[in-house]
């Protein structure tokens, strides 16, 4: 039996430590869109330095949090972690390398094939590019909510 499409909301490095990167009104528009019952799941992808929550307005009983950062290198894979993650090292464009997180690899990533993936948050040409190409590499595809990226 076929899944229903499901309406998934990935919210990229939505995170107090980049507020001075925030639109005028940002904030608010974000928790106005998080809340609407559209969304099926709400994902949000924290960095996990300084404060790794979500800000204040979106972090509801319904969001899902996941470690993903930036600037992943070879060499972080080197000593402290197991071999198989350099695997999902993959080339980016917002900075060198990224990381494919492990909630959305095989056999994660057909839970995501037929869903209507939107993303918004930030940082434009850098953390959001590589959420992006990571999604491309997957072969998932998304539409990227132009007004509630930063």
């Amino acid at each position: 039996m076929k899944k229903r499409p499901m309406n998934v909301l990935f919210l990229v490095h939505c995170e107090e430590m980049f507020d001075h990167l925030f639109p005028w009104g940002f904030r608010e528009r974000l928790a106005q869109f998080v809340q609407n019952p559209q969304w099926d799941k709400v994902i949000a992808l924290t960095s996990f330095i300084n404060d790794h929550t979500p800000i204040p307005e979106v972090c509801l009983p319904h969001v899902q949090i996941w470690e993903w950062g930036w600037g992943y290198e070879p060499e972080c894979f080197d000593h402290d972690h197991d071999p198989e993650e350099a695997t999902w090292l993959i080339n980016a464009c917002g900075h060198e390398y990224t990381w494919v997180p492990p909630e959305l690899r095989p056999p994660n990533t057909r839970d995501f094939d037929s869903d209507n993936i939107t993303i918004v948050g930030g940082g434009r040409g850098e953390c959001l590019q590589d959420f992006e190409d990571v999604l491309c590499h997957l072969k998932i595809a998304y539409d990227l909510h132009d007004d509630l990226t930063f």
